[in-house]
């Protein structure tokens, strides 16, 4: 019989009086077979393919969040800042942040802004009384630039200054979403106030605009004014308790006389006089 196991056949032997394969690789009635056994057990023991990868996806949350917040471990986080950053995770429903006077600093408002940048539920963003500066400030821009859900954010009170004023003003030229922005009491400033505004003319999706109390005067104003000159759609804007007199307000309501009915300004608390007043009738 030699020469008639070729490659892929057993050559079978009977020394010793048992049988045995020469050959590793199996036939293909043995591939048959074991597929047959295969078959069968899959069929008897069904493998919960949904059930695992099901699993699989609620772990994922898990561990990014345990990643993320494993970073600040050395100076740990606010327990209510954990607690919402849990939700964006955990609960695909949360879309409410509500971190009114939480001490949240540059470093909080970093890994909240992680947080955000894949959550996108989120529409609401409530940060007043922290202690986020500029820095935070870029990063929680960062995050919102082209964040799809966002519609409203307070973030007054914050010691942004002029340079946290620049990431403000970012946002409004990148997102298209953001609906509401508040930034009062945040010392942007004549140059701050430029900065915010600077987007107004290509930016139709916010309609209000809060700048109480951040020492914008008249050079402030008339850069507002020159913004708005160019803007077409509603808005509110408040500019209430600064320092603008009557030129800032006549520069602001001449801007706007051809579109008084879109756009609504608020000058209350300013130094704008009698004169100032006459400007607005």
């Amino acid at each position: 019989m030699e020469g008639q196991a070729g490659v892929g056949h057993a050559e079978r032997s009977s020394a010793g009086g048992g049988t045995y394969l020469s050959e590793s690789r199996p036939s293909s009635d043995t591939e048959n077979r074991t597929g047959d056994i295969f078959n069968s057990f899959a069929t008897k023991y069904p493998v919960q393919k949904p059930a695992l990868e099901e699993k699989l996806e609620k772990l994922a949350p898990q561990k990014a969040l345990e990643k993320l917040l494993a970073k600040y471990e050395a100076k740990p986080l606010p327990k209510k800042l954990v607690k919402e950053i849990t939700s964006l995770f955990l609960d695909p429903s949360h879309t409410s942040i509500e971190l009114f006077n939480k001490r949240i600093d540059a470093q909080g408002a970093r890994a909240l802004a992680e947080a955000l940048a894949n959550h996108f539920a989120v529409d609401t963003l409530y940060l007043e009384f922290n202690s986020i500066g500029a820095e935070g400030a870029r990063a929680i821009a960062e995050a919102l630039a082209t964040h799809p859900s966002i519609t409203s954010m307070d973030i007054s009170d914050n010691n942004l200054g002029e340079e946290g004023a620049k990431a403000m003003g970012k946002v409004l030229t990148t997102n298209s979403s953001l609906k509401k922005l508040f930034l009062a009491g945040n010392h942007l400033g004549d140059e701050g106030a430029r900065e915010v505004v600077a987007a107004l003319g290509s930016n139709h999706t916010l309609t209000k605009l809060n700048l109480y109390g951040n020492e914008i005067g008249d050079k402030g104003a008339e850069a507002i004014a020159e913004a708005l000159g160019d803007h077409s759609s509603r808005l509110k804007i408040n500019l209430g308790g600064n320092c603008i007199t009557a030129d800032g307000a006549r520069a602001i309501f001449q801007a706007v006389a051809t579109n008084s009915s879109l756009i609504k300004i608020n000058l209350m608390d300013n130094k704008i006089g009698s004169e100032g007043v006459k400007a607005a009738s």
